[in-house]
């Protein structure tokens, strides 16, 4: 019977990512008894890369990732990255909800900006951002609007502000 292997929830970047196979690569990095984090990061890679998609260009962006959950497994001090960035799209699943849902995909896509986008469909939760009306939008905490889908114009704006300063287009 063959072993299953596990998933884990892990950041990456400004994204939350479903990882293969991370907590047994990390034993096995252990066994290796590495020296660097540069080694421990590369060969924590050529594992899971193996098992997991990894977009061309975000090597490096997983490779830190993949040392930052390889010390806090291994006890070592982690920083938490403050850099991070959250797309909610608060309603119970209707059209308009559906609507924003894609057209922040597509705009994210167009863009070039790999930043996941949470739907939030249960009333209870809804409620606790202070929101009575669907669909809403939700960047880092701050509500961007209420009721309805916004623009391209407008939401391709909110979402430039989420780009790093140094790509940002002038």
């Amino acid at each position: 019977m063959k072993e299953e292997t596990s998933h884990q929830v892990i950041r990456v970047g400004r994204d939350n990512v479903g990882i293969m196979g991370l907590p047994e690569a990390i034993a096995e990095i252990q066994k290796q008894n590495l020296n660097s984090d540069e080694e421990i990061a590369e060969n924590l890679f050529s594992m899971l890369k193996q098992q997991n998609y990894i977009a061309p260009g975000a090597e490096q962006e997983y490779k830190k990732a993949f040392l930052r959950e390889y010390n806090r497994e291994t006890g070592q001090p982690v920083a938490e990255d403050e850099n991070v960035t959250e797309i909610k799209v608060l309603g119970p699943g209707c059209a308009q909800c559906h609507s924003l849902t894609e057209k922040i995909k597509k705009s994210l896509a167009e863009m070039n900006l790999a930043i996941g986008v949470e739907e939030v469909k249960d009333l209870k939760e809804i409620s606790q951002h202070g929101v009575f009306g669907t669909p809403a939008l939700i960047i880092n905490g701050k509500l961007k609007i209420t009721g309805r889908v916004p623009s391209d114009k407008q939401l391709k704006s909110w979402l430039e502000e989420l780009r790093p300063s140094a790509q940002r287009k002038t």
